[in-house]
């Protein structure tokens, strides 16, 4: 088992060949089992999306199941990549099937707790049941996809590893969240997610 976050870029206007205005592009993916990090990272210097419909596949195989908070992105983003390249539509679909959205117990009510302030963002929630994590620099999936761009823009090699780095750091604490979410649900007492 391992928690999974995703990164898109939707650039008004189209950059790559074959999008959209707006059109949904992934861009990084991090995994975290709780010993071991993993991740992918594309630019998009060209339309790298199969590379990362690869890695994205070859990077979950070992996993049963795949944390998520609010997958309706993450379920979309595999979904297009599946339509995109039918070659890899089997294994895509596998991978969307293994995720297990844990936002869905806290939207119900099933656990609650009047600290989130009826504020069911990963952020606030896990501020308040998983305090040890710290949540700094970029703040939301807007911000980073806003870093990204000043990434693909920047001429300067040492201000495009620090984007990148900023923008590693805000995934993978967001993965570190999820799992540490997970693992708070599974000290409670009936409590426990469904498999």
């Amino acid at each position: 088992m391992a928690a999974i976050d995703l990164e898109i870029w939707t650039p008004a206007i189209p950059v790559l060949n074959n999008t959209k205005p707006f059109q949904q592009i992934p861009f990084l993916f991090c995994l975290f089992d709780g010993k071991n990090k993993l991740e992918y990272f594309t630019e998009h210097q060209q339309d790298e999306r199969k590379s990362f419909a690869i890695e994205l596949i070859k990077k979950t195989e070992a996993y049963q199941s795949l944390l998520v908070y609010d997958k309706s992105m993450e379920e979309q983003c595999i979904h297009q990549l599946a339509l995109l390249f039918p070659d890899l539509k089997a294994e895509l679909k596998m991978v969307g099937e293994k995720l297990i959205d844990i936002s869905n117990l806290f939207k119900k009510l099933a656990i609650y707790n009047y600290q989130f302030q009826n504020s069911f963002t990963l952020k606030s929630i896990a501020s308040v049941l998983t305090p040890q994590i710290e949540f700094k620099g970029i703040k939301s999936g807007l911000e980073a996809m806003n870093y990204f761009e000043n990434l693909r823009a920047s001429s300067n090699p040492i201000e495009k590893e620090i984007l990148k780095q900023d923008i590693l750091s805000y995934c993978e604490t967001d993965v570190e969240a999820v799992l540490a979410l997970y693992e708070h649900i599974q000290s409670l007492p009936n409590k426990k997610p469904q498999q």
